[in-house]
């Protein structure tokens, strides 16, 4: 039968159009994926080419993440946050019995997971849980490896065994034997560096409500996730250093060594202008001042890092983007 007049050059037309299309998607794919390579080599190696930029000869030191070495910092180099801290510990062990979720909200880098870290450690929160767990959230996860950690972490911590054939059980078996083990016991999870409301929604139903003052701790950067916990909650909105604490961290850490935390008056100038881009940020700040202080405490030393660190943010406001 003919095909009537016009049916044939809207059969090529759509075709043209629908391979338009599918060549625009996979261009907007592209940039897509360029842009977030750019972003995650910028997150890893940032102060490794710094450090490059700046040294004579070649370094085999390179910068570790940012969020990990938060949990290893040294006790010297935490500032400001003994408030924060008794706070935080303060709804742990005080209130009401029931299951509370705690969240600690601030943008990367402002030491969320390091003041957590703090009061999770304290000798007074370890005898009043019966059990504890400390659970890092990665970007892709599931419920089964999250909730699984968590139940390795607390057998570990109670020196008992892992049960047989634990790491093939699927979700809803993990949730379960986690939800029996913790039945009548005082716990404290922690979920440090949440990104998503789903998150919680998936794993809530291992954790049962005993009325016993357990508590769920959530560190996190984004503020819809902490609203989105619909149990009994306590939200603790962490800031930047202030001036006076950020500058003292810097010169803890850039000037350790050779003058005991005093910044000599001809690198002040230079030392303050570096502060100020790390926008009071304290894993910043430790990370800028542990490369100054392997550094010849010389004006010209100090201008090539100077320099260096303005090339390489200059595009940021502070070091706040990473």
């Amino acid at each position: 039968m003919p095909s009537r007049p016009g049916r044939l050059p809207r059969f090529f037309h759509c075709i043209r159009y629908l391979r338009t299309r599918r060549r625009l998607a996979g261009q907007i794919e592209d940039v897509k994926t360029k842009i977030n390579d750019i972003s995650n080599r910028r997150n890893a190696f940032l102060f490794r080419r710094i450090e490059d930029a700046t040294s004579s000869s070649p370094t085999l030191n390179t910068w570790h993440d940012l969020r990990c070495a938060s949990l290893f910092i040294d006790e010297a180099d935490v500032v400001g946050i003994e408030n924060p801290k008794r706070v935080l510990i303060s709804w742990r062990l005080e209130g009401k019995k029931n299951l509370i979720a705690i969240s600690v909200v601030g943008t990367g880098g402002v030491g969320k997971t390091t003041l957590v870290k703090r009061a999770y450690d304290s000798q007074v929160v370890k005898k009043y849980f019966d059990c504890r767990a400390w659970i890092t959230v990665s970007n892709s996860f599931t419920a089964a490896e999250l909730l699984g950690s968590a139940r390795k972490d607390m057998l570990k911590k109670a020196k008992e065994r892992i049960p047989d054939g634990f790491d093939t059980m699927g979700e809803s078996q993990v949730v379960n034997e986690l939800k029996d083990y913790l039945q009548e016991k005082r716990y404290v999870v922690v979920f440090d560096d949440v990104w998503s409301k789903n998150s919680w929604e998936i794993m809530k139903f291992a954790f049962p409500n005993c009325c016993s003052g357990s508590r769920l701790v959530f560190t996190t950067r984004i503020s819809d996730v902490a609203a989105s916990i619909e149990i009994s909650s306590h939200v603790y909105r962490l800031q930047p250093l202030p001036e006076e604490d950020a500058w003292k961290l810097f010169c803890m850490k850039a000037f350790r060594r050779e003058s005991k935390g005093v910044c000599p008056k001809e690198l002040e100038s230079m030392s303050r202008s570096m502060l100020k881009k790390c926008g009071g940020l304290p894993l910043a700040i430790v990370a800028i001042g542990s490369l100054l202080s392997k550094k010849d405490k010389h004006v010209l030393e100090w201008m090539r890092v100077h320099d260096s660190l303005y090339s390489e943010m200059k595009s940021y406001s502070s070091l706040e983007s990473l």
